[in-house]
């Protein structure tokens, strides 16, 4: 823990560095001050350099930062903090599993929010806004008490395509569209195609009809 002289501080410091964040609720009822005071804690620690904020109201020590920025799993955790109401999808996903050829540092999301982003000292986390109807396809896991919603692979590639403009003017897309956005997409299973197909079926878009048939004439007719 960082050296610090107030043995208040001290002991609310060391209570915070064991949580993965913290909000204004969550440190008044720990310290038993008022918001006020808590408000103005804050801006002394930052000013310390003993937080980084992740959005308005939302906190965490530098000091579990340091801890856990190796860990994988730990910047993606955050996305969930800035908005429980989404999953890890889009390119983030995608680029776990390798399938996107370029890389990206950013750590993409859906949610039925608005479409979002939020900038920090962490990174960028990015939403995009999707109906409720397609608000599905994740699994659920727990980091540290934090519920994190991740993509299937076949969702995340599902909502990749759902976001991307196809630009075509007949019944069929020309070009092999797996290969135009240089996607890796040999290593899906017989049953992800299947699930894939059937998102596609479910948006009830044209387009994402078009998508499915591109990539079972193009690639996965070899599968």
């Amino acid at each position: 823990m960082i050296s610090i002289q107030n043995t208040d501080t001290e002991r609310l410091l060391s209570e915070l560095e064991k949580l993965p964040y913290f909000t204004f609720e969550a440190l008044s009822r720990l310290s038993e001050k008022p918001y006020k005071q808590c408000w103005q804690m804050v801006n002394r620690w930052r000013k310390k350099g003993y937080l980084t904020k992740l959005k308005k109201g939302i906190y965490t020590t530098k000091s579990y930062y340091g801890r856990h920025i190796s860990d994988m799993d730990y910047i993606p955790s955050i996305a969930s903090i800035l908005n429980p109401i989404s999953y890890l999808s889009l390119e983030y996903i995608l680029q776990k599993h390798n399938i996107l050829t370029d890389a990206t540092y950013t750590i993409t999301s859906v949610t039925t929010k608005p479409t979002t982003k939020y900038l920090n000292d962490v990174g960028g986390f990015y939403y995009k806004s999707i109906k409720t109807s397609l608000y599905a396809g994740f699994i659920c896991k727990n980091y540290y008490g934090i519920t994190v919603n991740e993509a299937t692979l076949e969702k995340a590639l599902f909502d990749y395509m759902y976001f991307r403009p196809i630009y075509n003017r007949g019944r069929v897309i020309k070009t092999d569209v797996a290969e135009e956005l240089r996607l890796n997409l040999e290593v899906f299973t017989e049953e992800q195609i299947t699930s894939f197909s059937n998102w596609c079926e479910v948006s009830g878009l044209r387009k994402m009809r078009l998508v499915n048939q591109n990539f079972k004439e193009n690639i996965w007719k070899k599968i």
